[in-house]
């Protein structure tokens, strides 16, 4: 076989390759997401949200805060955007979703299912 004629076939053998998918592991989740469904949000202004992620379908939310990945569960549409959209996206993460000691936050997934990934 010709170079250019391998070089074809490798190519079109890549090609055909799933894309490839950004896969988080979650403190407090036994599995890793894969963000492939999710709406991912970087948010540069906040000194410790990251990036936010929502997966609509599945009302779950994923936050990165600093270098850790969290999750939320049965999260509305409407609180995602909010979050997202805050003038500060620390300090509406932390009257809005965060647990303060035993008392946990409206999101907490000890406190609603969490959701199923592949």
């Amino acid at each position: 076989m010709r170079p250019i004629s391998i070089a074809f076939v490798l190519l079109a053998e890549v090609a055909s390759w799933p894309a490839l998918v950004d896969c988080v592991v979650v403190k407090y989740r036994d599995t890793p997401v894969c963000l492939q469904t999710f709406k991912c949000t970087e948010t540069p202004q906040s000194s410790f949200v990251r990036t936010a992620c929502y997966d609509k379908a599945k009302s779950y939310m994923l936050i990165k805060l600093n270098d850790t990945w969290y999750h939320y569960c049965s999260v509305d549409p409407a609180s995602f955007d909010n979050l997202i959209k805050a003038e500060s996206v620390g300090t509406y993460y932390n009257q809005y979703f965060r647990s303060h000691g035993a008392v946990h936050g409206p999101f907490d997934c000890r406190d609603h299912p969490v959701p199923a990934y592949p």
